[in-house]
């Protein structure tokens, strides 16, 4: 019968092992000799701890980046996305795992005419999505400080024009960042719409809560959405293209997002 060499039934948290020490490590067991598998890290803490997660945000808090101007349907955000992530990973290198987006609406530039205002995330072959106008470059970060692992993914958003969606284009993902109504405008400033990606319950669900601004009362809404895993394979682009019934101004935003590349 194979036996697992090093084993010790521990119920306290043993010494830590240096990383990369000749000796192998002891596994841990339960009291009857079970195998145990503690879930000592929450969420992403793993990816993060190994150097794997990364977010990127426009760069100063509180002041967005403007979005291209009149796009009133998909279509018409097909050669202006708000956002690119292009995976400049070399063929089966690391793929991009999206984990989360958040987008804010600063008051900035509001969408004064909209009557809703709709996201949608697609991936195109990279080379059919290098920008002639390149907007806004964005820096993407390690969460985690101590790590020299640097991501390979190129973001630029704002202004951004590229070629039409070729025929590889892969529409992943669409919802509505604002509401329907039937009075214009469908947005306030502090508006914020934030999405998880691949998450395990994948339930939709929004929220409405009040400020006051000057004794007035001001609806904000936070609209809170869930996705299917969206992954940017090496050479592949995601765009996201933000787009409405009737928008006419080049509206403002902040926003953020995380993803492992790994």
């Amino acid at each position: 019968m194979a036996q697992i060499q090093g084993v010790t039934n521990e119920n306290t948290r043993p010494a830590a092992t240096i990383e990369g020490a000749a000796t192998p490590a002891t596994i841990r067991t339960g009291r009857y000799n079970e195998m145990a598998v503690a879930s000592y890290y929450g969420d992403q803490y793993p990816f993060a701890l190994e150097g794997s997660y990364f977010v990127f945000s426009s760069p100063t808090p509180g002041t967005g980046i403007a979005n291209t101007t009149a796009l009133t349907a998909y279509a018409s955000g097909s050669t202006a996305p708000y956002i690119l992530i292009a995976n400049n990973n070399p063929t089966s290198g690391p793929n991009i795992q999206l984990d989360y987006l958040k987008i804010i609406q600063t008051g900035t530039t509001l969408p004064t005419t909209a009557t809703n205002i709709q996201i949608a995330l697609s991936v195109d072959v990279a080379p059919n999505k290098v920008p002639t106008t390149a907007g806004t470059s964005i820096t993407p970060v390690s969460v985690n400080p101590g790590s020299a692992n640097i991501s390979n993914a190129v973001i630029r958003a704002g202004t951004i024009v590229t070629a039409a969606d070729s025929a590889a284009v892969k529409l992943l993902f669409q919802d509505y960042m604002e509401p329907i109504v039937g009075t214009t405008p469908c947005a306030v400033a502090g508006d914020f719409y934030i999405c998880k990606f691949g998450a395990l319950d994948h339930i939709m669900a929004s929220s409405y809560y009040q400020t006051v601004a000057a004794g007035t009362p001001l609806g904000v809404k936070q609209i809170s959405s869930s996705g299917p895993p969206i992954v940017i394979a090496p050479g592949w682009t995601l765009s996201v293209k933000i787009f409405g019934a009737g928008l006419n101004a080049a509206a403002t935003y902040s926003f953020e997002g995380g993803y492992r590349e790994r």
